[in-house]
């Protein structure tokens, strides 16, 4: 009947027309596709990117990881930790690239922490399951007498998961359901999560307060506690924030293209809206410094491009792109 599938050998065929007296019969023969995908995240490029292959046709993939993450190999219909990857197209494939963070989650416990206001160490005595050695604690009023500031010095700038460790208060009545924090910081912006530290799974274990936020290198960061709460004359445990790489990260500045217009040079790479790039040269790979190609880019969708006009002299030139913090 139309509309069937029909393999003759390792080739596939649908019937696209039946007529006649039954012997007419128009077979339309069924491209092999690539699907591909990245785990968390990524870009898995294709070259040639089509919807279909020819059979038996090669196609090469090229695994980008995003910034902070490295490659750690392929499954599905292929194996390995080869990139790039050579594909023979002799059946539809599903293929997936695998990427692993590189930054290592980084924790303030409050041993670290910047405290104003009145707060009592407890190791024991009034609350349980806290992260290290001990916590702090204060009562709870309806506005704000003392704080916590958990300052972490991160290593990049990027998206960062974050998250707090809360103590159990011995005291059922003690136990705080609005402990109110201000996670903030220049590049994300100031947000604010509030936490029961008296519910299930609020303690022994990371509860999540802000997911990819983004945070610069270094020290401008920062989650603060008070003890401003709609839950009054409770206590409010202080004990550790931790700041984990995101996986919504952007790609790596990886260049897709270079086209040659008489003298000049012009490339494209995998970018993100507002992020800012530096293409850089070398005229040789010995040379001591990578040059900058005139003024810095600043990207407005997932592919950013820029012009090397002052090609005229140079027998060769290497090109890399920087990605600013």
């Amino acid at each position: 009947p139309e509309g069937a599938s029909l393999n003759i050998g390792s080739r596939s065929f649908r019937i696209s027309y039946t007529g006649g007296d039954g012997d007419d019969v128009v077979l339309t023969e069924v491209l092999p596709t690539l699907t591909v995908t990245a785990i968390p995240s990524g870009v898995v490029l294709k070259s040639p990117d089509l919807s279909s292959y020819p059979y038996d046709s090669t196609v090469m993939l090229i695994a980008v990881p995003p910034v902070g993450y490295a490659f750690t190999g392929w499954s599905g219909d292929a194996t390995g930790t080869q990139n790039p990857l050579s594909v023979t197209m002799s059946t539809s494939k599903v293929i997936t690239a695998s990427f692993a963070s590189t930054v290592s989650d980084l924790i303030v416990d409050n041993t670290n922490a910047t405290f104003t206001g009145s707060w009592t160490i407890d190791s024991g005595s009034v609350g349980s399951a806290f992260f290290a050695q001990d916590f702090r604690y204060t009562t709870t009023f309806s506005s704000s007498s003392a704080t916590a500031v958990f300052r972490p010095n991160l290593p990049l700038t990027g998206n960062y998961d974050v998250y707090v460790w809360s103590p159990r208060m011995n005291q059922t009545s003690k136990r705080c359901s609005d402990a109110e924090l201000v996670i903030s910081s220049p590049a994300g912006g100031t947000n604010t999560a509030s936490v029961n530290q008296g519910g299930p799974g609020s303690f022994n274990s990371w509860v999540s307060i802000a997911s990819s936020q983004a945070f610069s290198q270094g020290t401008n960061g920062f989650v603060q506690l008070s003890n401003q709460s709609t839950d009054v004359n409770r206590f409010v445990g202080a004990d550790a924030v931790r700041w984990v790489w995101s996986s919504n990260q952007v790609s790596q500045p990886y260049i897709t293209s270079v086209a040659m217009t008489g003298t000049n040079a012009t490339l494209t790479w995998l970018s993100g809206s507002n992020y800012v790039y530096r293409l850089q040269y070398k005229n040789r790979l010995s040379d001591p410094t990578w040059l900058a190609v005139s003024s810095d880019v600043t990207a407005t969708s997932v592919l950013a491009s820029k012009t090397d006009t002052n090609l005229a002299s140079a027998a060769s030139r290497f090109y890399r792109v920087e990605l600013l913090p």
